[in-house]
């Protein structure tokens, strides 16, 4: 199957594994191909060296988004129950995606 993109139009390549449980991410730049960057520390932040994140999405009442990850596991364990109401926060959803059309 020929291809409609050429890879002369694109500077950087980068893939996303969006998983059950746990997501990340990798890519590299046109002309260094073979010097991949991607997730080093995610959570670091919060005290959690990992390699990947939980596939957690954060949003509020609005459906916008919040955080993703770790950052969005612990803003929403940080909330009181009325500020909880207004967030829902979504955890392995992957599969559930499966059943959408």
């Amino acid at each position: 199957m020929a291809s409609v993109y050429k890879a002369d139009d694109y500077e950087l390549c980068a893939a996303l594994d969006i998983g059950t449980t746990f997501s990340s991410y990798a890519y590299s730049f046109k002309g260094r191909e073979s010097d991949i960057q991607g997730t080093k520390a995610w959570g670091a932040n919060l005290g959690v060296v990992n390699l990947k994140a939980p596939t957690a999405v954060l949003v509020d009442k609005d459906a916008k988004f919040v955080a993703f990850g770790y950052e969005a596991q612990e803003k929403y364990k940080s909330l009181d129950q009325q500020d909880a109401r207004i967030y829902s926060l979504f955890e392995k959803f992957k599969m559930e995606l499966i059943h959408l059309k």
